[in-house]
């Protein structure tokens, strides 16, 4: 038996069995300060005691070595010393309350950090950007065409530009500091922007407030403990809601149709088609459509138009041309079973802003021909389809059934069940004779493929 030094530690090799080597530096019956040496090389310190039983123990102090998972001679001597000072003090079976003190440590440190946890999900689960994420997610669930337009415009106008304020208690953003965020995009020349954010946060505050009584609101606004909406006091900005008046005419829907025939064989191509024939339906419920909306035995197609405060999309049903039924064919023959309008067979549906970019392309060249009076926005389009149909003589109601707008009233949610299938037939056939009724000229735009 021998004191123990580095040098003598760190000349022991391994020999392919257990060596064990005692620090004579206690006296005997307080225990000893021992290392093992493994077959593998590796050397552990432990204390040896005999236990209340008579049966020797050894409890593991820690791995040789001068790194964060190893110990030095000094720091085991000390540990050692410590354990002795207990062991003569009469705790003979020290190995097992090592053990349970340990286990108890452990058990401590696991609630303490459970309990932080806790207090930081609690100091967050009431913030204002909680509520706008629980929000946007109510919008996507409900399949609303607004939730991404919700999701950009408070990440960019609340998160981004107010970091501190979305990180707040939400029951406790005032009036004047959300006047502060809209004043900022009012002074910008960003009224119309100003105008949407107020009105998604006071919907988002609004659904908080009576979530405790609605069940159906989401149970995170639960959490939330909002009595009053801050953005009651704030005016609604309706001045900055000037609706576009830009319709175009006969002519110049003639000229914008045959530029569109002349875009590169496209899903872009084809919406914007699908889209004229069908008496200005809206591009984005045209781009959801999947092999199962369509009928073509029966020369039909449904779209769902989830706008507006309906809690389940409404099926709006449209017939199809010749015309629309070679489009269809064409576009469930490319998607393979996936979305219908797509540059990638049906994995991908066409975005917005490549619709949005093709008519802006148009425009600017019809513009630049002379075959335009104004510029014109795809959204325009809608509205010129509308214009012209009524100077045809097709009636209010009918109207309203072919581009699914104004039949949430009494009447159509109870009464009125007339799909107006033949009448709304015989207005897409003579408006689809009044607008291919021109010849195309030769110097039309041609725009790279871009869908």
């Amino acid at each position: 038996m021998t004191t123990l030094t580095d040098r003598e530690i760190q000349a022991k090799k391994a020999n392919g069995k257990d060596q064990w080597f005692s620090d004579e530096t206690g006296s005997r019956g307080t225990g000893r300060l021992v290392l093992r040496v493994t077959p593998t090389g590796t050397k552990v310190f432990y204390f040896r005691i005999t236990n209340a039983e008579g049966k020797r123990e050894q409890i593991r102090l820690g791995s040789y070595g001068a790194t964060d998972q190893g110990i030095t001679l000094k720091e085991a001597r000390r540990l050692a010393s410590e354990h002795s000072l207990r062991y003569q003090a009469g705790e003979k079976d020290l190995k097992a309350i090592l053990t349970h003190e340990q286990e108890q440590l452990d058990l401590d440190r696991q609630r303490q950090a459970q309990a932080a946890a806790d207090a930081a999900a609690q100091a967050s689960a009431g913030t204002l950007q909680t509520l706008m994420d629980l929000y946007a997610r109510h919008l996507e669930a409900k399949g609303k065409q607004s939730a991404k337009d919700v999701k950009y415009l408070f990440a960019a106008h609340v998160t981004g530009a107010f970091p501190v304020l979305a990180s707040s208690q939400a029951k406790t953003v005032s009036s004047q500091e959300f006047r502060e965020v809209l004043a900022k995009l009012t002074e910008a020349g960003k009224g119309r922007t100003a105008g949407k954010l107020r009105s998604y946060l006071k919907a988002a505050y609004a659904m908080a407030m009576r979530a405790e009584f609605d069940p159906t609101a989401p149970a995170g606004f639960l959490d939330m403990r909002i009595e009053t909406n801050p953005l009651d006091r704030l005016p609604a900005l309706s001045q900055f809601n000037i609706a576009r008046e830009r319709a175009l005419s006969w002519p110049e829907l003639h000229a914008y149709v045959r530029h569109v025939e002349a875009l590169p064989e496209s899903g872009t191509k084809d919406l914007l088609l699908l889209s004229l024939l069908l008496g200005g339906q809206r591009p984005e419920q045209l781009g959801r459509l999947m092999p199962a909306d369509v009928d073509l035995d029966g020369g039909m197609v449904s779209l769902y138009d989830p706008k507006g405060k309906r809690q389940q999309a409404r099926q709006h049903v449209l017939p199809l041309s010749d015309r629309g039924k070679a489009i269809v064919t064409r576009r469930i023959e490319y998607a393979k079973g996936g979305w219908l309008f797509s540059s990638t067979h049906g994995r991908v549906k066409i975005r917005p802003q490549t619709l949005t970019a093709a008519v802006v392309k148009i425009a600017a060249v019809m513009l630049a021909q002379g075959a335009a009076r104004a510029d014109f926005q795809m959204r325009d389009i809608r509205r010129t389809c509308e214009t012209l149909l009524a100077g045809m003589g097709v009636n209010k109601d009918l109207r309203a059934q072919l581009q699914s707008h104004g039949l949430g009233g009494v009447q159509q949610r109870h009464y009125d069940k007339h799909d107006y299938m033949e009448e709304k037939r015989r207005a897409l056939k003579a408006w689809e004779e009044r607008l291919f009724q021109v010849e195309a000229p030769a110097n039309v735009l041609q725009i790279a493929r871009s869908a």
